[in-house]
């Protein structure tokens, strides 16, 4: 499960890079980074349900669409850029590992509510959402700072 959310990242990957060099429009990092913070939330809500099956990919491939447009413009000549870009590859690490927990549970969703809940997934589910909204709303805090800064 794993191999292909990370086949279908490169994919949306390939697809955000070649649409900002193919058209050549900006796409800020604080864009991706407040798309995230509309996107886990719903696909925490629908992840325990049967819509978290479609929605969880789409999710992940709208992400992964959306950093690869930002990619292009990341400024990695200073500290600044380069600490910017960690944190960016952390959040993005924590949101592929939170929709493929998303979209697990919501095939365990199958089985019923009761043994949705006592499965020891939902809880690290639980912890993926709330450590990757955590991230997510300190790399806007960051990229805020960082551009009142300069």
């Amino acid at each position: 499960m794993y191999l292909s959310a990370l086949l279908l990242t490169v994919f949306g990957l390939l697809v955000g890079s070649y649409f900002v060099a193919l058209r050549q429009v900006q796409v800020e990092l604080l864009f991706v980074v407040r798309a995230a913070q509309i996107l886990l939330p719903v696909v925490f809500f629908t992840g325990a349900t049967l819509f978290g099956v479609a929605l969880a990919p789409a999710s992940l491939l709208g992400f992964s669409f959306l950093f690869g447009c930002a990619a292009e413009q990341l400024p990695l000549s200073s500290a600044q850029g380069i600490l910017c870009f960690g944190l960016l590859l952390v959040l993005y690490l924590l949101v592929l590992l939170f929709t493929v927990e998303a979209f697990l549970t919501s095939r365990r969703s199958f089985s019923g509510w009761k043994t949705l809940f006592a499965c020891k997934s939902f809880l690290a589910f639980c912890l993926l959402f709330l450590f990757s909204y955590l991230l997510d709303r300190a790399a806007e805090f960051f990229l805020l700072s960082f551009s009142m800064i300069s």
